[in-house]
């Protein structure tokens, strides 16, 4: 449904990388283009940033990656899983709260176009940045440098 009208990336988790190639025959057989793959455990080559900066929005299940995706403002939804051992966060922090949840049953193509069109959680995804992570600016290897100087023995 979604490759009809956009290019799909897939990056499985990195325990899940082996599956690609089965994956990628099965969507062969099924005709199924548009559809691409990001290898996590090819770090080299398949770079976690990247495929943020290719994207348009990020389709993800309950994962860290969420948080990670905030630093580049683009919207996400939320594939609803059955795992129920989530942990609770503050409103304020909770990712839930501040992206459009896929049940399964919902249109993904009209969500996606909804999204990419109003882009609904913008400012919460700014506030979110900025409560989640500490420093946003882009200096973060300035202060590793500065710290492991301001410890090493002279």
């Amino acid at each position: 449904e979604i490759t009809k009208e956009f290019n799909l990336i897939v990056r499985p988790h990195y325990h899940d990388a082996k599956r690609i190639p089965k994956v990628k025959i099965w969507a062969k057989l099924h005709g199924i283009k548009n559809l691409y793959f990001s290898n996590p455990s090819k770090l080299l080559t398949n770079d976690t940033m990247q495929d943020f900066m290719a994207s348009d929005i990020l389709i993800s299940d309950t994962s860290s990656v969420l948080y990670e995706y905030l630093i580049t403002g683009k919207p996400i939804i939320i594939a609803k899983t059955n795992c129920d051992e989530l942990h609770t966060m503050p409103d304020d922090m909770n990712i839930m709260k501040h992206a459009n949840i896929y049940e399964g049953s919902q249109n993904i193509v009209k969500m996606i176009k909804n999204n990419l069109l109003s882009k609904p959680y913008t400012n919460d995804y700014k506030k979110m940045l900025n409560s989640c992570f500490y420093f946003n600016d882009g200096k973060s290897t300035e202060r590793a440098v500065s710290f492991i100087k301001s410890i090493s023995v002279k």
